[in-house]
């Protein structure tokens, strides 16, 4: 178990991993993306880099999602910790 769990940590502090976390839709019926984008100052639109990705943050991405819309992904190595604001951010925005 001890050698198990030190390869996922060591795989969740890959600065390369990034995943999808299945949210798309904020808690207003909207879509996530512009409320993330307003959070952290980016424009309506654009801002994306050479790979096709929108940084919000150290942590949250957003990438392109399903027609002219945005899907939210989360990069664990630009987290902080458990208490690092991207969880609120993502939290009050879902309502969960």
């Amino acid at each position: 178990l001890p050698v198990g769990l030190a390869a996922l940590r060591g795989r969740l502090a890959e600065p390369h991993l990034v995943l999808d976390l299945g949210m798309d839709w904020s808690e207003s019926g909207g879509w996530i993306a512009p409320v993330i984008r307003a959070a952290h100052g980016l424009p309506e639109s654009g801002g994306a880099d050479a790979d096709g990705l929108v940084r919000a943050g150290t942590a949250l991405l957003l990438a392109p999602g399903h027609g002219n819309n945005e899907k939210l992904l989360i990069r664990p190595a630009g987290l902080a910790g458990p208490d690092d604001p991207a969880f609120g951010l993502v939290e009050g925005t879902a309502g969960r």
